[in-house]
């Protein structure tokens, strides 16, 4: 079977304080405003700012499914951007 690689590409909109949103960032794993997904640290990265962090984030679904994706921090710009690598298994 062939194997087909993506790139999703996306921005999101969050009705947060900018402030707010840096903190969430400083602390993927302490993110709990978004029901049924959790956030766990398992790469500490080289840096004190947090680039170079993986996190395993699960998402948990009504029908008892679960995916869990790898998020890597790549870049940190305060206070305008941050950047995430994503890794996981997508298929369907």
């Amino acid at each position: 079977m062939q194997q087909h690689h993506y790139l999703f590409i996306s921005s999101w909109t969050v009705g947060t304080s900018r402030d707010r949103l840096w903190e969430m960032a400083d602390r993927i794993e302490a993110i709990d405003c978004w029901n049924n997904v959790v956030f766990e640290k398992v790469k500490q990265g080289p840096g004190p700012d947090g680039v170079g962090d993986v996190f395993r984030c699960t998402f948990k679904t009504k029908m008892l499914f679960r995916l869990s994706i790898y998020l890597k921090v790549t870049d940190k710009r305060k206070p305008d951007q941050f950047t995430l690598e994503v890794e996981g298994p997508l298929s369907g």
